[in-house]
């Protein structure tokens, strides 16, 4: 899995037939950033993470890099409405999406929520929602690239991190079936910041815990 955040391994992807993946405001490719991996694969010590907390804080973080301002009311209520959508599908099938992330903003009753909503429409509604859908992307294939040069430059760092959620997803069901060799390019897009860089830096170990080869 190769992540191109400026389109440079494009011509290697094709003479060896890559499944070659545009993530952009016109991709049809969706990354649900709600996605959670199983928690039945994961190691006694991983288990016992709060992993509602860390999609929480992944979320944040995106808000934080997308929008003029984002306040430490701001941050609380991106927890309360977190926890809340996962209680809300606890028992259900369907793994809940943005959409249904910002209907359960849109029922909080503070003023900052009604706030929040109103900035986030763009990423959960509008045109800037490639992270808001059910996922769509089979990461099985012998060969993967992640093309991200068409993304808005503000989001690029936040795909880089989704991106990697999702592989450690993908990484968690393979472990013990298959090795899955990571190419992550531009790496220095992650550590904008302190709080960035602690967040990639977690994950970068996880995917390497689990069977993964990072380069």
């Amino acid at each position: 899995i190769i992540v191109d955040p400026e389109s440079e391994y494009l011509p290697i992807g094709e003479v060896f037939g890559a499944q070659i993946l545009d993530i952009s405001t016109k991709t049809r490719n969706h990354l649900n950033i709600l996605d959670m991996a199983d928690v039945s694969l994961l190691d006694k010590e991983d288990q016992q993470e709060d992993l509602v907390k860390e999609k929480s804080n992944l979320l944040a973080s995106l808000f934080e890099s997308v929008l003029k301002e984002f306040s430490d009311a701001d941050a609380s209520i991106v927890d309360r409405v977190t926890r809340l959508t996962y209680e809300r599908f606890e028992n259900s099938d369907k793994t809940p999406t943005l959409v249904e992330w910002h209907q359960i903003l849109d029922e909080q009753p503070e003023e900052v929520a009604k706030s929040l909503s109103l900035n986030l429409e763009p990423y959960t509604k509008g045109s800037q929602n490639i992270f808001a859908h059910e996922t769509n992307i089979d990461l099985s294939a012998k060969f993967i690239i992640f093309n991200i040069k068409a993304l808005d430059e503000r989001m690029k760092p936040f795909a880089m991190k989704v991106i990697l959620d999702q592989i450690w997803k993908q990484v968690v069901s393979a472990q013990g079936k298959q090795t899955t060799w990571l190419w992550f390019d531009e790496l220095q897009l992650n550590f904008d910041t302190e709080e960035n860089a602690s967040w990639f830096m977690k994950l970068w170990s996880r995917v390497r815990k689990y069977g993964a080869v990072p380069t």
